[in-house]
């Protein structure tokens, strides 16, 4: 309640007599509570005398059906009709819409009576542009000004933004979209989703764009990525070898790919077990079930489907009770091996939380594996078998396997999920995509040692990745809201593996970079556009930060002359180098990029352990004058950037004694710490007449195991 209630708080108050209208962005793990959080909104809204509000239930028939099932349950829409709400359901045309809500919002014109309570109507609608082309057509007929309304949107980064915005049009969905804000003068609309990355990095001149933010957290229970991807989590996800990936999209007659009967195995013997404890307990979940999802593609869902039933039954023919062969013990032994390997975690688990589900004896489950496998239907979910699939079918038994594509993907809840079979290959690397098709996330840690997850080794990785750029987001976005300051203010940018990319490119302004850090980051620039007063506070700023620092001759030949000679001080706490040095120092705008990348880096690990160290040298230190060590001249070109900031080895010549007095600036670093170079130049042009001396110029070393992806908007001359 406490989120619902803050997210309330920030949208266009009742009692507020102007029109306007607001943008909100509600952020929540995958499959973490987001219905409930926005079910628990709308009904706020209906307490605070909101007359009208919209849910944009995504644009597929299965999960606009899963919202209102929802919404009916939750909010009792379907109680007597004395009830405070009124629900419209806009999948179809509805030619009386006008009218009917015309007569309900002259109710709220009137003096309330006992017994006939002012009620708020509830209009879901399909996501595409003639259903809300629809909805516009009825409200823009009917008296909205001073009325208070609320749009939710569900998955509002799919299918609602400007996918034309690189040509300077707009598209359909989103067109309908502007046009449903502009029918309602006084509204706030609220986008959920759990990938947020779209919504983010939009223009944020963009009417979509948010204005404030809030994270949802996850309750108790909830298993994300780190569960299944971090530590002992290992454990329960497993690569999909190549020579199965290929069997999938192989069009001769090949058997179904091993993996794909090891996750089978893996679920029956989950499935058995817990029928074995329903004669004893409750069970933790009303039901078990299965996803494989291999492709995009009808015909693989197809294969996929018959090699799930081939295998089905075959093995309840050789586990009927009485049947004895060398192949039924050989299949027994390969359930023998899948039950070993769900007690590993399933022991683990168990120590960690008492709640979390054992199995029984492998003798119990082998008992009630037959009936298990028997009684568990398989399910094509796609749009050529969609109409044998609704969530009026999760009854029907109490377990499940589902093979399909996309309809499994966003949005979709596959109830009491275990085993996932995804042999399906990153694509593009569209991170919140792939991120969307984890349906294994949930409140599962009453029974997360039965689960498994089976991956192409590409995806696995991504997955791995992804974890830290959205514990990054999260982190991000949760500090904003609770300082409470606009998501305009808020610097677009974000960690990110380079190879992934945040979310499709066609709703994105051409604004965005995106690259590893670098081993080396240098300034390029360090005097001009900096201008004179620029460059001495730069340089009080790293007298500052070097004064009391321990420094000692860096040891090395003693040919070495005295420009080669530098000054180290070892183990310098990083947040001092961070907080005292790099965020306040005064970059170009060529360079400020590049450091604050380097920033980004440094602040992320110090978050993680704040505790780690610097190396810092003074680089040509013992020749004065001070602060910064001996200068060195360098040669500036026409448009003011160092030719070479760094010095380079000595001798050069000949090749088997290259570097052997001085190993050249590249290579002054520490082994796996962050290093600074700190430098005194005098800027020359190509003529080599002095044009600016003492200039301070920095320049990061960044071990590898730091180097992050940083995806953020590029240099701009202001």
């Amino acid at each position: 309640m406490g989120s619902a209630l803050d997210i309330i708080a920030r949208c266009v108050p009742p009692s507020d007599e102007t029109d306007r209208q607001e943008t909100g962005l509600v952020v929540g793990y995958v499959q973490s509570g987001k219905t409930l959080s926005f079910t628990t909104v709308a009904a706020l809204a209906c307490d605070n005398r909101f007359p009208l509000v919209i849910v944009l239930s995504g644009t597929k028939t299965n999960l606009y059906n899963q919202t209102v099932k929802r919404l009916r349950r939750d909010l009792d829409l379907d109680e007597s009709p004395a009830g405070r709400w009124r629900i419209f359901e806009a999948k179809t045309r509805n030619p009386d819409l006008q009218q009917q809500l015309g007569d309900l919002l002259e109710q709220w014109d009137q003096p309330e009576l006992k017994g006939f309570p002012r009620k708020t109507a509830i209009i879901t609608v399909l996501k595409n542009r003639r259903r809300v082309d629809g909805l516009v057509d009825a409200l823009r007929h009917l008296d909205l000004r001073y009325r208070p309304c609320l749009i939710i949107d569900d998955e509002a980064d799919q299918h609602g933004l400007n996918t034309k915005v690189k040509r300077g049009d707009s598209s359909a969905v989103y067109g309908a979209l502007l046009s449903l804000r502009d029918a309602l003068p006084r509204h706030t609309y609220v986008q959920y989703t759990a990938t947020p990355q779209a919504l983010l990095l939009i223009s944020v001149l963009d009417s979509l764009s948010p204005q404030f933010g809030w994270v949802i957290s996850a309750g108790a229970g909830y298993s994300g990525g780190s569960a299944f991807f971090e530590g002992e989590g290992h454990e329960l996800v497993r690569t999909i070898p190549d020579h199965d990936l290929e069997a999938i999209v192989d069009d001769g007659d090949v058997g179904p790919p091993e993996t794909l009967l090891e996750a089978m195995r893996l679920f029956y013997v989950g499935v058995a077990a817990q029928a074995f404890h329903r004669g004893e307990r409750e069970p933790t979940e009303r039901y078990r079930s299965m996803l494989v999802h291999p492709s995009m593609l009808q015909l693989d869902h197809l294969r996929c489907k018959r090699w799930v039933d081939g295998a089905k039954a075959s093995w309840i023919e050789l586990l009927e009770p009485g049947v004895e062969s060398p192949d039924r013990d050989e299949l027994v032994q390969d359930f023998r091996s899948a039950y070993d390997e769900l007690a590993a975690t399933t022991d683990i688990q168990s120590q960690q939380n008492e709640a979390h589900e054992t199995l029984p004896s492998f003798e119990n489950v082998l008992d009630y594996l037959h009936q298990a496998i028997l009684t568990t239907p398989t399910w094509e979910v796609n749009s050529r078998d969609f109409d044998r699939w609704t969530q009026d079918n999760w009854p029907s038994a109490y377990s499940h396997i589902l093979v399909g594509g996309e309809n499994l993907g966003r949005g979709f809840t596959v109830e009491g999920l275990t085993v996932t079979y995804m042999p399906r290959g990153r694509g593009t690397g569209v991170a919140d995509t792939i991120q969307q098709r984890g349906r294994f996330f949930g409140y599962k840690s009453n029974y997360l040692g039965l689960c498994r997850v089976f991956l192409e080794g590409n995806v696995r990785g991504d997955y791995e990745h992804y974890i830290e750029h959205e514990s990054y987001v999260m982190e991000e976005l949760g500090q904003l809201a609770q300082s409470g300051e606009p998501m305009s203010e808020w610097r677009r940018r974000m960690l990110l593996a380079h190879s992934l990319r945040p979310t499709r490119p066609s709703v994105l302004p051409d604004i965005y970079r995106h690259r590893r850090v670098p081993e080396w980051t240098q300034q390029a620039s360090p005097w001009s556009p900096v201008d004179d007063a620029a460059v001495a506070a730069n340089w009080n700023l790293i007298e500052a930060f070097i004064e009391g620092l321990p420094f000692e001759e860096d040891p090395g030949s003693d040919e070495r002359t005295r420009e080669q000679r530098n000054a180290l001080a070892e183990h310098v706490p990083l947040v001092k180098v961070l907080d005292e040095l790099l965020v306040p120092m005064s970059f170009s705008w060529r360079d400020a990029p590049d450091f604050s990348a380097v920033e980004l880096a440094i602040q992320w690990h110090l978050r993680k352990n704040p505790h780690l160290t610097a190396a810092v040298y003074r680089m040509a230190a013992q020749r004065p004058p001070l602060p910064g060590g001996g200068r060195r001249r360098r040669q500036i070109d026409d448009d003011e950037r160092i030719v070479n900031l760094f010095q380079g080895e000595a001798p050069v010549k000949p090749v088997r004694l290259r570097g052997s007095v001085y190993p050249g600036d590249r290579r002054i670093h520490a082994e796996d710490a962050v290093t600074v170079q700190i430098h005194d130049l005098d800027l020359t042009d190509a003529d080599q007449q002095l044009q600016r001396g003492h200039v301070p110029a920095v320049a990061v070393w960044v071990p590898n195991s730091m180097r992050v992806g940083v995806f953020d908007e590029m240099a701009t001359v202001t």
